[in-house]
């Protein structure tokens, strides 16, 4: 591209196939499907705490179900690689 900045060619960047070059489908499935049922898992385990957000602790809470929903969000890196995510 002749030394020129082309925003296209630097938004393509890492794709799925870059980012795991050596995984297929299935195994790209599955890590989805184990990263996102872990982030599942803590965010379904952050209402254990529950009572302490109620009293006014919201601490424990908000970190453990934020913690989830950013597992879970991290887990379609397996699927379309992080660069698109990102988009």
């Amino acid at each position: 591209s002749n030394g020129v900045f082309n925003r296209e060619e630097a938004m393509a960047g890492p794709t799925a196939d870059s980012f795991c070059p050596n995984m297929t489908l299935r195994q790209r499935v599955t890590g989805w499907a184990v990263c996102f049922g872990l982030g599942l898992l803590v965010s379904i385990c952050s209402f254990g705490s529950w009572t302490s957000l109620v009293r006014g602790k919201p601490a424990r809470f908000a970190i453990t179900y934020s913690l989830g929903n950013i597992i879970a969000m991290c887990s379609t890196c397996f699927l379309m690689g992080p660069q698109r995510q990102y988009r």
